[in-house]
């Protein structure tokens, strides 16, 4: 059998007589050398595969790398999100224990004023009736004798300071809110970087040329 190496291949005597002037050689003589190419084509692709699967198994370890940093991220995230929410919850519920402490304090006074003016108001109609009724229905003797005791009281009661009565505190509740309401995040800010990333493995890469 011979192998032509112009046009790679084999066959018989006979049937190579179209291949007479191209470079031919006997089979077994360039069969060691073919095996030896192909060996080391062998050793390439081993390499080759093992150089890949350091590459794959760089790109698994990063994979996991980041996975790792995104999950610590997120727990940030809410670990910082919890922690202003319960901040918020405890300032919200001292300034709504302020205004109920303030609201308590005012509604006394205001209640505690129109309980003295309401009672003032209340001895002026009586008194009003009783003086209505002695003026109208008395006795002349009932009248010359109360007129000087009722015109004293009408006195007493009308130079009473009505105001003084009136006078009370008033603690008026004005909120504004906090300036952090005006940002966009009040929770925190996440920023990325990239981080260019390649694997060459420490495998050399055979470089073959075929005759």
């Amino acid at each position: 059998e011979v192998y032509c190496s112009d046009c790679s291949e084999a066959g018989c005597v006979l049937c190579f007589i179209r291949h007479k002037t191209h470079n031919c050689t006997e089979i077994v003589d360039i069969v060691e050398q073919k095996r030896k190419e192909l060996t080391t084509v062998g050793k390439a692709l081993k390499e080759k595969i093992q150089h890949s699967r350091e590459i794959l198994a760089g790109i698994e370890k990063e994979q996991k790398k980041y996975s790792e940093s995104v999950e610590k991220a997120e727990r940030l995230i809410c670990k910082a999100a919890e922690e202003l929410i319960a901040l918020v919850n405890r300032q919200k519920q001292e300034l709504l224990n302020e205004l109920k402490e303030s609201k308590q304090k005012t509604m006394k006074q205001l209640q505690q004023s129109k309980q003295e003016v309401g009672d003032h108001v209340s001895m002026l109609e009586s008194f009003k009736l009783y003086s209505e009724a002695v003026t109208e229905k008395g006795t002349p003797c009932d009248v010359a004798v109360e007129s000087a005791s009722l015109r004293r009281r009408a006195r007493e009661l009308l130079d009473t300071d009505i105001s003084r009565l009136a006078r009370f505190e008033i603690e008026d509740a004005d909120f504004q809110a906090s300036d952090l309401m005006n940002r966009d995040n009040i929770v925190g800010r996440l920023s990325f970087r990239r981080i260019p990333a390649s694997f060459k493995g420490s495998s050399a890469c055979v470089i073959i040329q075929l005759a």
